[in-house]
């Protein structure tokens, strides 16, 4: 019998990402489209600059999106340079100028490997062993573990890093937002419930915060926080605040958005500073870091539930695991099965993973090989939080979630086929794109200013929305690749194209071959192609709101829009009167009355487009009520399981502790894995409240979250006389916010963006209770405003300067006195614009429906901003 191949391929790779989380049959289904029609004559070549390469500030472009990907997500490789090894993440990152902001120059100084005096050496390494001594008294109390604490591999590389850095060394540094806030008296853990009085002392600054080691045995590393405005050449750089490391107490904020609270005593008042770090993998660095300085234990047991077996499995990794986890390797590799293939993770994850695998075989389950569909992930109540494809990120987070969360092993519920009345299934139909022309403008009417209105656009749908954009910023496949990579042998004017073309056995045609880096490039370029086809989009269809698709006879044709038809489609005039290539049109009456009419290439064209948006609606449709009515029967089933009204689900972090989310359950198809494994260029989308201040109203938009971006479309249409509401079945484009450069917040830190209009149950008032609010699709909820609220907070303040700002080395004395140098002008009389920090930004604040829509959308943001963000450091 033939063995089954085995290969690697580059993690790096566009490919090797996306089979890490889906099958390649999900991958290949998923990445089809088809193309109806040929391009019309009046089309110009002439593309026009990309949209990312236009907003060269983001450094986002379509060139290196395959460099985001691989950098930015789960391979072991693609993530050592940003969220490193534990060695290395511990140690320091290099010394760079941002590539953000040239002006800016941060002096991180590297340790070095010996020192020059011999008894200062001996000096320092018995400082250094009163010194651990020391940090056991912080430690928790282990029951005679601490002892055991030199064999902690943590505890090792902490040794290690502060050993090898002098006084006055920084050894990591980052810019992020810091928000105040006084405590009317001490707590142990300040978390979003804010359990006692608090007022806001500072509000949410951009500032840079520093931890640098000391020359102080007691306290060897200080954190301290620079709110930088203007330096001069002569200036001496003082911290805002700092305060010892050992000193504070430090917990997630929030457990949806990983802001970072750190209390502290000053003088005779309580203070709790909220750090929100650009990304969630910096916020798992630093505060893992904060707290191997003081001393906590590490536990290397990862306590596995399974839901869908109902039991619990303690795995204790080994020290060998540990070590092997550090090193890593450039190719995943690849194992050819009867269909499809078999993937190796990294080093903890497999192991994780065949351990739990070979308990459930011993127990007569299963083989191995019918677990490819199951994932690890984070579950807290009915919220789960998938884990990527990187061991040294998952044993950071088993660290510090492990008390507030559920570390789960269970199917990835991927579901796309929707059930009829009838028993049977549909599957989710394939995207489709083309040129269609447009008979009606945004208002609905055939003729604008007494001429027939007659528009050729560019239209392609994705999930239940179908864009559209004028046809000379559009972006359709190009001929060679849909010869290369039809369905058909030859191009027709109906072409299913697919980048991962899959054999009998659901092998991928070239995995496997010599030309996988330029297929590769394809796929990665196709992908980049239809996320950049969403940020050109004009306006937009909800196909769920589509009442009737029907044709439009001939009659209804204005001369005008029938000699524009044969001309700027045919450049033939004479066309106009044959009935085949006019008989072409078709319009959509949406839910609310509008009209949208098109016109296709030919009547077969026009068939083909209206089967296709039909089909698409049908289905998503369905989609869409099916994952409503599951949401209803997960929180059903969570209120009867904890005996628990509508009021506390709705506002569940305030209401229950950590052992009752145990007896909750939730579902992978609400929470899935689509963010993470980025199977579509929409990652999420639906209705959403918005606005930009404080005191103004909140207004509703469709709001689309693709690849580096979030997209507004305006959903309403006013009269500019009356301001009443017209009827239209396209949403124009409103907004679009590149994450970039985005920090994000939710929950109760959003309070201070909104009115105090909603107050919480009143224990001596209980009719104060706000009334739940009822949707027309039959949702209903109680949620307090800011529980569904969250925040994006973008740094707009600017200035000229012409000075370089710096935070040099320094000498850390033990009278807490910074020892300057003297800086040295660089680049004299050269002025330069530059982003202020220490000032408040601009916050754009969205508001869902109920607490389980904020979450995805606050979970799904982080992930496209940990993706992205990682480019710009």
């Amino acid at each position: 019998m033939e063995e089954p191949a085995a290969f690697s391929i580059p993690k790096s790779s566009f490919t090797a990402f996306r089979l890490t989380y889906a099958s390649a049959a999900q991958v290949s289904q998923l990445s089809k489209c088809i193309f109806l029609g040929k391009i019309p004559d009046v089309y110009s070549k002439d593309e026009g600059p990309s949209i990312y390469k236009e907003l060269e500030h983001e450094k986002v472009s379509t060139n290196n999106i395959h460099q985001f990907i691989s950098n930015s997500h789960s391979f072991d490789t693609g993530v050592v340079n940003e969220v490193g090894s534990i060695g290395s993440e511990l140690t320091l990152p290099q010394s760079k100028r941002s590539q953000k902001s040239k002006d800016l120059s941060i002096s991180i100084p590297h340790p070095t490997d010996k020192l020059e005096d011999k008894e200062n050496f001996e000096l320092a390494e018995r400082e250094y062993s009163r010194f651990i001594k020391r940090l056991r008294h912080f430690a928790d109390a282990s029951k005679g573990r601490a002892r055991r604490k030199k064999n902690d591999m943590r505890n090792k590389i902490y040794e290690a890093v502060i050993k090898n850095f002098k006084a006055g060394e920084i050894l990591q540094v980052e810019k992020m937002l810091v928000l105040t806030k006084e405590l009317d008296r001490p707590t142990s853990q300040f978390t979003d419930e804010e359990e006692g009085d608090s007022r806001v002392f500072e509000r949410w600054t951009e500032q840079f915060a520093v931890l640098r080691k000391t020359d102080s045995v007691i306290d060897p590393l200080v954190l301290q926080f620079y709110h930088i405005n203007s330096v001069t050449d002569d200036a001496k750089n003082k911290p805002e605040f700092e305060v010892s490391l050992l000193s504070v107490d430090a917990y997630f904020y929030s457990d949806v958005d990983r802001t970072i609270s750190i209390l502290c005593k000053q003088k005779s008042e309580f203070f709790a500073y909220l750090m929100r770090t650009h990304d969630q993998i910096s916020a798992f660095r630093w505060l893992y870091f904060i707290k191997s300085a003081q001393g906590e234990e590490m536990d290397s047991r990862f306590r596995v539930y399974l839901p869908n077996f109902n039991f619990r499995i303690d795995i204790r990794v080994p020290d060998t695991i540990l070590e092997r986890m550090l090193e890593h390797s450039g190719n995943l590799n690849v194992k050819e099965t009867k269909y499809g293939y078999s993937i190796e993770y990294g080093v903890l994850i497999q192991y994780l993973k065949t351990t739990i695998c070979n308990e459930l075989q011993r127990r007569n389950y299963s083989s191995l090989d019918s677990w490819a569909n199951y994932w690890f992930c984070f579950r807290q109540y009915d919220r789960l939080e998938w884990i990527q494809n990187n061991c040294e990120l998952t044993f950071i987070q088993n660290q510090l979630m492990n008390r507030t969360f559920a570390f789960e092993f269970r199917d990835l519920g991927r579901a796309e086929a929707v059930a009829l009345e009838n028993g049977n299934c549909i599957g989710e139909p394939i995207p489709v794109e083309g040129f269609l022309s447009r008979l009606t403008n945004t208002k609905g009417k055939s003729k604008s200013l007494l001429r027939s209105f007659y528009k050729v656009s560019y239209f392609y749908t994705c999930d239940n929305i179908m864009f559209y954009t004028k046809y000379y910023r559009a972006s359709p496949p190009t001929l060679e690749y849909l010869k290369k990579f039809s369905a058909s042998s030859s191009y027709t004017d109906i072409c299913e194209h697919c980048p991962y073309p899959l054999n009998e056995k659901g092998h991928i045609s070239w995995l496997n071959k010599e030309d996988f880096e330029s297929n590769d490039k394809v796929a990665l370029s196709e992908m980049g192609r239809r996320a950049e086809q969403v940020i050109k989009s004009e306006a937009m269809i909800d196909l769920c709101l589509i009442k009737e698709i029907r044709k439009v006879p001939v009659t209804e044709l204005t001369n005008t829009q029938k000699l524009l038809m044969s001309t700027l489609w045919h450049s033939n005039s004479a066309l106009a009167d044959d009935v085949q290539i006019i008989d072409s049109a078709f319009e959509i009456e949406m839910i609310n009355g509008s009209i949208v009419r098109l016109q296709a290439q030919s009547s077969f064209l026009r068939d083909h487009w209206m089967l296709n948006l039909q089909s698409l609606r049908d289905y998503w449709f369905l989609r869409k009520q099916r994952d409503l009515r599951q949401t209803m029967i997960v929180r059903a089933r969570n209120e009867k399981a904890l005996r628990i009204p509508e009021y506390v689900d709705s506002n569940i972090n305030r209401e229950l502790n950590n052992l009752e989310f145990q007896h909750s359950v939730a579902d992978p198809r609400i929470q899935s894995i689509e963010s993470i494994a980025m199977s579509k260029c929409i990652l999420m989308s639906g209705y959403l409240y918005q606005k930009s201040k404080k005191h103004s109203n909140f207004s509703q938009y469709f709001v689309i979250l693709c690849p580096a971006f979030i997209v507004l479309y305006s959903i309403y249409k006013r009269r500019k006389t009356t301001g009443a509401w017209k009827a239209s079945g396209l949403f124009e484009h409103h907004l679009t916010i590149p994450l970039s450069s985005c920090y994000i917040y939710s929950g109760a830190a959003t309070s201070i963006d909104l009115l105090n209009r909603q107050k919480e149950l009143d224990p001596t008032n209980p009719a104060r209770q706000c009334l739940p609010r009822l949707y027309p699709d039959g949702w209903k909820s109680s949620e307090e405003e800011e529980v569904r609220c969250f925040t994006l907070w973008i740094g707009r303040k600017r200035k000229i300067t012409k000075h370089i700002k710096d935070i040099r080395k320094a000498e850390y004395t033990k009278d807490s006195t910074l020892a300057r140098s003297n800086n040295t002008q660089k680049n004299p009389g050269m002025a330069k614009m530059i982003k202020k920090l220490g000032f408040t930004g601009r916050s754009i604040v969205f508001m869902a429906r109920s607490r389980q829509e904020r979450e995805i959308w606050t979970s799904r943001i982080l992930t496209e901003i940990d993706r992205y963000s990682k480019q710009n450091k």
